[in-house]
């Protein structure tokens, strides 16, 4: 009888955050912040970086969504004897793998709003009813360890040292 009280007030809270900002919010960052980090380096004309980005959430996307399959835990609002796709979040995994490029690819200065903004959307996947704490870590563990394993920093500033028959040069460019 218990039992049944607890998942009756699981799935009334569920259904009263799910209509709540928060719960929105966390839901567009999960697009926004990946988008707007490949965005940017289109924008820059990052083809480096682009294949960086394509590498680090394509491998996110496939590791949460297998495992997903695999394990099969059900959502805090569902029976817990049936198969569910609670772990790890997608959500989650997205906006990490979305922080974490910016953070490797383009600095502290990009990647610390990033973090933030994923830690929200992590946060809101609890706060929701949608998640446990632990698919949360779990995806942000992976997006973090896939955008670190394949992004390699932007840099900025290359030099060119050289000679030919007029003499000898040097070359700065510098991407800003």
């Amino acid at each position: 009888m218990l039992f049944s009280i607890s998942l009756s007030f699981s799935e009334s809270l569920k259904e009263q955050r799910e209509d709540a900002f928060f719960t929105h919010a966390g839901d567009i960052l999960q697009i926004a912040i990946p988008l707007s980090a490949g965005t940017y380096s289109l924008i820059i004309h990052d083809k480096e970086g682009l294949k960086n980005w394509f590498f680090s959430m394509g491998s996110t996307a496939i590791l949460s969504y297998s495992l997903k399959y695999a394990v099969g835990r059900p959502r805090p609002f569902q029976d817990q004897n049936k198969r569910g796709d609670s772990f790890p979040s997608g959500h989650t995994a997205a906006a990490f793998s979305g922080a974490a490029y910016w953070h490797a690819r383009y600095g502290w200065r990009a990647g610390i709003p990033a973090y933030v903004l994923a830690s929200a959307v992590g946060y809101s996947r609890v706060w929701s009813g949608w998640h446990y704490w632990t698919d949360v870590a779990a995806g942000a563990i992976i997006g973090i360890t896939f955008s670190h394993l394949f992004t390699t920093p932007y840099e900025k500033v290359q030099i060119s040292v050289g000679a030919n028959q007029s003499g000898g040069h040097i070359a700065i460019l510098a991407y800003f």
